[in-house]
C-alpha cells in the first residue's frame, strides 16, 4: 500500500520538478519554503493518508523550523554520501514537548535516484513497512527472524510515522536522501507502556489488505453505481487479499 493507491494528488507535482504553484504557497498550507514547499507538502500527506488507517490518529502538520532542520541534514547526508543519521546532541529543539529523550526523533531513507527521493512516496513507504514487525495485540515488535534480526530497528521506523503524540514535523530532501524530523514526545519510543499509548489499532490486517481503505472504495464504487440504478458490489476478501499481492 501506499498514498497513490488513494489517489493522491499533491501539488500538482510534474516530472520536470516545476510544481511552481505549491512554491508559491497556493496548493500548500505550508508557510512558503522555496523549493522545499513541494516536498514537504507531498511527504506530510503522504504520512497523514498513512496515520488515517489507525484510530484517533491526529493529523501531522509541517513546521517550517523542523523543515529547515531536517533539509541541513539531508545536505549533510549527500555529502558524505551515506545514511549515517544525525547525532542526538544535533537534533535538539526548544519550545517542543519532546519527552524523556529531548531531542527529535530521526527517519533517514536513501532512494535509488534524486527523482525517486524528491517526486515519489518511497521514503514514507519504506518507513511504514516496519508495521510487519509489529504486534498490535501485545504491543511491541515481533520476535526476531531469520530474515530480520533487528525488529525493532523497523518498528521504531513504523512507529514515527503514526506516533499519536505527534503533531509537528519536518522534511528534508538532498540527492538521493530523504530525512524527516519528528519533534514531540519520541523520546519514549521504544518503551512498550508508550507503544501501547501512541500506536492504534490499524486497518491494516496480517494479510496486509486495508480494510479501511477497502471499505471507502466499496463506498465510493457503489455510490457511483446508486447513480446508474446498478446493484451494489460487496467486499471479497480473498479478493481483496489476492490483489494486494
Amino acid at each position: 500500500m501506499s498514498p497513490s493507491t488513494y489517489g493522491m494528488n499533491v501539488c500538482k507535482t510534474k516530472a520536470n520538478g516545476g510544481c511552481k504553484e505549491c512554491e508559491k504557497g497556493k496548493e500548500s498550507n505550508i508557510p512558503n519554503l522555496g523549493y522545499l514547499n513541494c516536498f514537504n507538502q507531498r511527504a506530510v500527506d503522504a504520512h497523514n493518508i498513512y496515520r488515517e488507517t489507525h484510530k484517533k490518529t491526529p493529523g501531522l502538520k509541517v513546521d517550517p523550523e523542523i523543515a529547515a532542520a531536517a533539509q541541513k541534514a539531508a545536505e549533510t547526508l549527500d555529502k558524505a554520501g551515506a545514511e549515517s543519521g544525525t547525532p542526538e546532541n544535533e537534533r535538539k529543539f526548544d519550545g517542543f514537548k519532546m519527552g524523556a529523550g529531548k531531542v527529535c526523533a530521526e527517519n533517514t531513507f536513501t532512494a535509488t535516484t534524486s527523482a525517486a527521493a524528491k517526486d515519489t512516496d518511497a521514503a514514507t513507504d519504506a518507513w511504514y513497512k516496519g508495521y510487519k514487525m509489529y504486534n498490535f495485540k501485545e504491543g511491541k515488535p515481533k520476535d526476531a527472524t531469520k530474515d530480520n534480526k533487528d525488529p525493532k530497528k523497523d518498528v521504531d521506523m513504523f512507529a514515527r510515522v503514526v506516533w499519536k503524540a505527534t503533531t509537528k514535523v519536518g522534511f528534508g530532501v538532498k540527492g538521493k536522501y530523504v530525512v524527516a524530523w519528528y519533534c514531540e514526545d519520541q523520546g519514549a519510543i521504544g518503551d512498550e507502556a508508550a507503544y501501547k499509548k501512541n500506536i492504534e489499532e490499524s486497518c491494516i490486517q496480517d494479510n496486509g489488505v486495508n480494510k479501511c481503505y477497502n471499505e471507502q472504495a466499496l463506498k465510493a464504487n457503489n455510490k457511483k453505481r446508486d447513480d446508474h440504478g446498478t446493484e451494489e458490489l460487496t467486499w471479497d476478501e480473498k479478493a481483496a487479499e489476492e490483489i494486494q499481492k
